[in-house]
Parts: structure tokens; C-alpha cells; sequence
């Protein structure tokens, strides 16, 4: 049996809506998380001389940051 149209329709709203709201509270997460961990980092990474684990640290670690941002913005 076949939902009518109207409640299909709003049950796809919903489950975009929820999508959205998940992202936006991931988004929220990984920037608390930097935010909270920004002086440990500064301390830790940037005042050491530069390696590729540095740089690999710092891609992962700032680069997540961007690409959800970009995902939740879709």
C-alpha cells in the first residue's frame, strides 16, 4: 500500500531536515573540538620545526573542517 502523496512528501521533508540537522550539529562538534584543543595545538605543532607529520597533522586536522562545512552547506 502506497503512502498518498502529501505524506510522502512530507516524510522526505522531514528526513532532509533531519540530515541537515545532523550535519550542522557534526559541523558544530568539530569546531568545539578545535576550538577547545587550539592551544594544545599551537603549543605542540606549530613551535616544533616542520615535518611531513606536521604537515600531515595539519591537513587532516584543518582541511575535515572544510569539507564538512562544505557538505552541510549543499
Amino acid at each position: 500500500m502506497s503512502l498518498p502523496l502529501n505524506a510522502e512528501i512530507i516524510s522526505e521533508a522531514l528526513e532532509a531536515s533531519q540530515t541537515v540537522a545532523v550535519g550542522v550539529l557534526g559541523f558544530t562538534i568539530l569546531v568545539w573540538d578545535h576550538t577547545i584543543t587550539f592551544a594544545d595545538e599551537v603549543e605542540m605543532i606549530w613551535g616544533r620545526p616542520k615535518n611531513l607529520l606536521t604537515f600531515l597533522f595539519l591537513l587532516v586536522r584543518w582541511w575535515a573542517e572544510n569539507d564538512v562545512s562544505c557538505l552541510t552547506s549543499m
